[in-house]
């Protein structure tokens, strides 16, 4: 059996943890009471909320295709928060190097993976 919900948001995102939380209320009644459904983190990564109100099994053929609508309107909104984040962390790099201080970007670039470190750099620089 299909849980279906007559309207699912993603609408809220908690300034602590930058978390979308995704809402669903199972009647069109003004005065219903909604459920947590799930949160979205900034990397995009989705947690099922279980528990009292939520308690069911988690695949497209048992939840409605609106919740997971709604997931992908999150993560599309966390991909944007994002952007804007590395477009920041690229005018701070820029700073950085023309102030001949890059001991900020040696310590995030430590952080990457070697696979992206030497796939961004030409082959020959690589060996």
């Amino acid at each position: 059996m299909i849980k279906k919900f007559v309207e699912v948001r993603c609408d809220y995102r908690e300034p602590e943890t930058n978390k979308y939380y995704i809402d669903g209320w199972e009647s069109d009644d003004d005065d219903a009471e909604g459920m947590t459904l799930a949160t979205v983190d900034e990397d995009g990564v989705v947690e099922w909320l279980k528990g009292f109100s939520i308690g069911w099994e988690v695949n497209k053929e048992t939840i409605h295709s609106n919740v997971f609508e709604a997931i992908e309107e999150a993560r599309e909104k966390q991909r944007e928060h994002k952007q804007e984040l590395v477009d920041k962390c690229i005018e701070e790099i820029k700073n950085d190097v023309m102030s001949g201080d890059v001991t900020a970007i040696d310590g995030m670039l430590i952080l990457v993976p070697t696979k992206v470190l030497k796939d961004f750099l030409p082959e020959d620089l690589t060996k």
